[in-house]
């Protein structure tokens, strides 16, 4: 019976960081194809190319730790060419992103 208690309490747990991360989500314009260059030091990258996302790329910045602030996630568009910028925050605070660019678009992480 214990055991189901605190296997209750570890699950709900979990939960409830999962619900408490922080995110941050912008929208740029863009040509149909893109150069896009990504800086990250500290968190996870992960670009999804979409035939539905044309003329615009979507960037979606989420913190397990801290809030992301606008200011932490740099975005600098020149033409086609787009460049993130992600402060370093640590481990702990890390800015996972997720990036949804045109299709037929280049990638540098």
């Amino acid at each position: 019976m214990l055991t189901r208690v605190l296997t209750v309490i570890l699950l709900l747990a979990g939960v409830c960081s999962a619900a408490l991360a922080q995110s941050y989500k912008q929208e740029v314009e863009a040509p149909e194809k893109v150069s896009l260059s990504v800086k990250n030091l500290d968190g996870r990258v992960s670009v999804v190319a979409s035939e539905e996302q044309q003329k615009k790329i979507t960037v979606e910045a989420k913190s397990s730790g801290l809030a992301v602030d606008p200011a932490d996630v740099k975005v600098e568009s020149k033409g086609a060419n787009i460049h993130i910028d992600v402060r370093p925050r640590g481990e702990k605070d890390r800015i996972d992103l997720l990036v949804t660019i045109p299709t037929r678009s280049k990638v540098e992480i």
